[in-house]
């Protein structure tokens, strides 16, 4: 159903087409009745959301550190929009909770990352309904496995430190590709610590070998000048692309960084609007599309951002950095997206083997974890 124009379709606020037939696989009204968020003594950092519906059904999805600082958004703006309505309509849902009651005078990603919540619980108490995977509903499987590359998330190594984890990391779960940290996140052309990133980079390539792919994220740590030099180490040594250069909102900066360099410039986990994605793309601010599935709106969102960057040949690598039941939205969004990146981000975790993920085909997002029918969860809402 992806229109022929997904950059007009998508690129603007408002009620748009469809890009799925989620309502086509029921007879009857499913209509969402109540919901719970609540803290797991396992993950207390990453709050748990339950949402009822009909015959006793009830979808979860999992958020994030921030959910429990937006406790008022979700309660008294999303939920409101989303309870006594029938998620057959998930998609116009998706749309019109923006001007709810005014809601888009909080439109941003604290907003959007609690739309995101609820619309990943929508999606799952759908899939359990109807007894299909989230991604049955939406569309033809284009894949079973996805390979993915490991993610890292620190700055507070060494490089030689850093260095050897990746490497130790990569052997044991079979991954071919990573990404590492560089610069100093949002930090005004200061590294972590002093020539760490400039050690880095080269140290890395010489520890994993010629054959493994290498990212890098900067997290906004440069203006373009430096990013531009600091991209020039990365061609260098091979690496495949420089994430999030600039400060995010500093489109103009990394579209410069962007032109200016061989090397692919990846960005867009901040973004939320999707009129932002639509310039992002039509002006090349970035060459790789990097949506979150949470903070941007949702899985939906992140579907018609995927179709936007289709449109112009660019290829999609949602922000996901993190594993299990709380990174199934990607790997069902990997399932269904014709230009997804070679890899996906995935988090060191037990659970990946062989530098692939399997794409779910149980009912919702995946099998439940045992630690989501906690007694001790704390009821935050």
């Amino acid at each position: 159903m992806t229109p022929t124009d997904p950059l007009a379709a998508f690129g603007r606020i408002g009620p748009t087409t469809p890009l799925f037939a989620i309502g086509d696989h029921f007879s009857a009204p499913v209509v969402a009745t109540g919901f719970e968020l609540v803290r797991l003594p396992s993950d207390p950092s990453n709050p748990l959301l339950r949402l009822h519906g009909p015959d006793g059904a009830t979808g979860y999805a999992i958020g994030n550190s921030r959910h429990e600082n937006l406790l008022g958004i979700l309660a008294h703006l999303v939920a409101p929009a989303f309870l006594g309505q029938d998620l057959r309509r998930i998609e116009h849902l998706v749309d019109e909770v923006y001007l709810h009651h005014r809601n888009y005078k909080y439109g941003g990603m604290p907003f959007f990352t609690c739309l995101g919540l609820f619309e990943h619980a929508a999606l799952d108490l759908l899939g359990r309904l109807a007894g299909q995977p989230v991604h049955a509903l939406c569309g033809p499987r284009l894949r079973d496995t996805v390979p993915f590359y490991l993610t890292r998330l620190t700055r507070e190594t060494s490089p030689e430190e850093e260095a050897a984890v990746v490497a130790e990391q990569l052997q044991a779960i079979g991954a071919r590709a990573a990404k590492i940290k560089i610069g100093g996140r949002m930090s005004l052309n200061q590294d972590a610590a002093p020539g760490r990133t400039e050690r880095l980079i080269p140290l890395l390539r010489e520890a994993v070998g010629p054959d493994i792919t290498l990212y890098a994220d900067a997290n906004g740590s440069y203006d373009a000048p430096a990013a531009v030099s600091i991209g020039r180490l990365l061609e260098a040594h091979g690496y495949a692309w420089l994430e999030e250069p600039c400060p995010w909102q500093d489109f103009e900066a990394t579209r410069e960084v962007a032109d200016a360099l061989a090397i692919p410039v990846a960005g867009g986990e901040q973004d939320s609007s999707l009129p932002q994605f639509a310039w992002m793309i039509r002006h090349r601010g970035v060459d790789v599309i990097q949506p979150d599935l949470l903070y941007c709106g949702g899985f939906i969102r992140a579907c018609r951002v995927a179709a936007m960057a289709a449109a112009a040949g660019l290829p999609v690598v949602p922000h996901s950095p993190g594993h299990g039941f709380r990174n199934a939205p990607l790997l069902h969004f990997a399932a269904l997206t014709p230009n997804l990146g070679p890899f996906v981000e995935y988090g060191f975790s037990a659970d990946a083997r062989d530098g692939c993920l399997r794409i779910p085909d149980t009912p919702g997002w995946d099998d439940l974890p045992p630690t989501f029918a906690d007694p001790d969860a704390k009821v935050l809402l």
